[in-house]
């Protein structure tokens, strides 16, 4: 039975393309820092301003590239 009462995670709400473009941006840092073994919530932060105004995204993209922590 379903929870009338349960309200599902939000979603990232951005166009395709700048999804993409930041996934570029996570995949581009990593490269050029080989020795990194995990990349932080403050670095992905910091590559894009969506993730101030934009609920659900770091998320999606911590998920996205397996980068879970």
């Amino acid at each position: 039975m379903r929870n009338p009462f349960f309200n599902p995670p939000a979603r990232a709400a951005i166009p395709l393309g700048r999804f993409n473009a930041i996934m570029q941006d996570v995949r581009n840092f990593l490269n050029a820092n080989p020795l990194v073994d995990e990349i932080t919530d403050a670095q992905i932060i910091a590559l894009a301003p969506e993730f101030a105004t934009t609920p659900g995204l770091l998320n999606a993209v911590k998920q996205v590239a397996g980068v879970l922590l």
